[in-house]
């Protein structure tokens, strides 16, 4: 540590600052849109950001980027963009789709999507992040967006990696995009699903809950920790 670095430092204690708080930068606005699984860990993340942030959480449980008949996404995040100002947009999304035929989306051809699984799902769902991208852009805010978590099936993680997929390229065409990968935090040594991870004080404690799906209070706080680190590498 460098001499003026550390009256900087011995100065900030002397204030009663944390020296980790203090040389955060700052995030006054942070705008969190997603599903259920952000819209959980919205508030583990707004405690570990601490009282310097004010944190929107507009996650919708249940929704996604192809079902707009359910809850659409592109004009909610236009009116969200103007409502909250935010210097931060946190986007989780693990791709919530419909079953119901006539809410089906339809690929550039006219082609109906019946399932998560069927072709052109994720492209779709790539464009619409994209977009949503171009949207932020025209806000000046940064984003983080979260590669989704591991699933307990093949068949979901297959789908979860096509979107991983097609996140990574939005992000790698756009420089005030950041990642932050969900599975880094709750998944295995592999990134594979996991019940359980070790807490602070060494015991095993659920990530999940009995669906699979969602996360337990361990898993959220994890999740958010990982959200942290990339809020804190984009600003």
């Amino acid at each position: 540590m460098t001499r003026i670095a550390g009256l900087v430092v011995l100065g900030l204690l002397a204030l009663g600052v944390g020296v980790g708080e203090a040389l955060t930068p700052s995030t006054d606005q942070v705008l969190l849109v997603g599903d259920s699984i952000m819209r959980q860990t919205g508030p583990a993340l707004t405690r570990q950001l601490g009282d310097g942030s004010t944190v929107h959480n507009e996650g919708v449980n249940g929704s996604g980027l192809l079902t707009p008949a359910f809850f659409d996404w592109e004009d909610q995040l236009e009116e969200s963009l103007v409502r909250t100002d935010p210097d931060i947009v946190v986007m989780l999304f693990i791709g919530n789709y419909t079953d119901d035929p006539a809410e089906f989306w339809a690929t550039p051809d006219g082609k109906p999507i019946p399932s998560v699984q069927a072709p052109g799902f994720a492209s779709a769902w790539g464009r619409q992040v994209d977009a949503a991208m171009a949207a932020i852009a025209e806000s000046g805010a940064r984003v983080v967006l979260v590669l989704p978590p591991p699933m307990v099936t093949p068949e979901l993680q297959a789908v979860v990696d096509a979107l991983r997929a097609e996140y990574e390229q939005v992000a790698g065409d756009r420089d005030f995009v950041t990642l932050a990968d969900a599975a880094e935090a709750v998944g295995g040594e592999n990134g594979e699903w996991v019940a359980e991870l070790p807490a602070g004080d060494g015991s095993m404690r659920p990530v999940r809950v009995p669906d699979t799906v969602h996360l337990a209070d361990h898993g959220q706080r994890l999740v958010a920790s990982e959200i942290l680190q990339a809020i804190r590498r984009a600003t």
